[in-house]
């Protein structure tokens, strides 16, 4: 059962369900379609929060450079673009790329994991 730790910003978010996937780092060992996820918030702290337990039901090798989003080495187009950032959390397609370079920096290889 892998735990995921959220920003603060991302709490109500992923609470009420508008937050439906997240971008991870690859771990050691990989997320797969059926692992049951516990997300959190605070995590390590004494302001530990539990958000809920979901279960990941798609699972896609992601690549973020400075103006394009790779799923499964397939380039999205804008339209594909705006629904990845929104169902990540961001209202924007400018956000989404703010975020993912002043946090991670470009280029970015992770995992998208839906629930």
């Amino acid at each position: 059962m892998p735990a995921i730790n959220f920003q603060k910003r991302f709490e109500m978010a992923v609470q009420s369900g508008t937050k439906r996937q997240t971008i991870r780092g690859y771990r050691k060992r990989r997320f797969v379609v059926g692992d049951k996820l516990m997300l959190y918030t605070g995590m390590r702290t004494k302001l530990s929060h539990f958000l809920r337990e979901s279960t990941a039901i798609a699972v896609h090798d992601i690549k973020i450079e400075e103006d394009k989003v790779y799923l499964d080495d397939l380039e999205l187009n804008e339209e594909n673009l705006l629904k990845l950032a929104n169902d990540d959390g961001f209202e924007s397609i400018d956000e989404f790329f703010d975020f993912f370079c002043s946090t991670h920096g470009l280029p970015f290889s992770d995992q998208l994991i839906k629930w």
